[in-house]
């Protein structure tokens, strides 16, 4: 295991067995390319006030991985509320237009923000990154065209976190205008 500092250069995931893989592509502190693997981290959603129907008709749902009660601020008052998370983050759209109740908006908090930037929102992360890693396998590493794959490794003692800043030798800026 090894300490990685990483620049980020773009965030994506992928389905993996039991949900989704953040991929996290970067430059180190050498300016290497790196892509960081990311397992555990799953999408979800927090109804306001959820029925005791909407909770047994989650808690029956295959795609839905966890159920947790908490409480949420809202409107100047707390409210009991319901974290749903599931398996895969491009359902969490049609989970909130179906559990969003008509004209109450904040009936489903945390479902706009796309997956990659909750990941990094949840985490207090930035531009730098660090985290404790491991070589990815031959088998997974074969999938990127960058020659170093690892994987996050996350622990008690470990997660990723925020790093010092650092600017990395960067070759190529590219950047989509549409009118």
């Amino acid at each position: 295991m090894r300490t990685v500092e990483l620049f980020l250069l773009e965030g994506s995931y992928v389905g993996g067995e039991d949900g989704v893989v953040v991929e996290l592509y970067g430059r180190t502190r050498d300016g290497t390319p790196l892509v960081a693997r990311n397992y555990g981290f799953r999408p979800y959603f927090v109804l306001t006030e959820p029925t005791a129907g909407v909770r047994e008709r989650l808690g029956k749902d295959p795609e839905v991985a966890e159920l947790r009660d908490l409480s949420t601020w809202v409107e100047g008052r707390d409210r009991p509320a319901l974290r749903v998370s599931i398996r895969h983050p491009w359902l969490v759209p049609q989970y909130r237009d179906t559990y969003r109740r008509p004209g109450d908006d904040t009936s489903v908090l945390a479902c706009d923000i796309p997956f990659v930037h909750r990941f990094l929102y949840d985490h207090g992360l930035g531009l730098t990154i660090a985290f404790e890693a491991e070589d990815e396998p031959p088998e997974i590493a074969a999938r990127y065209t960058i020659p170093q794959v690892v994987r996050v490794v996350t622990t008690d003692d470990h997660d990723i976190r925020p790093s010092e800043p650092f600017r990395p030798p960067l070759r190529v800026l590219s950047f989509d205008i549409e009118n």
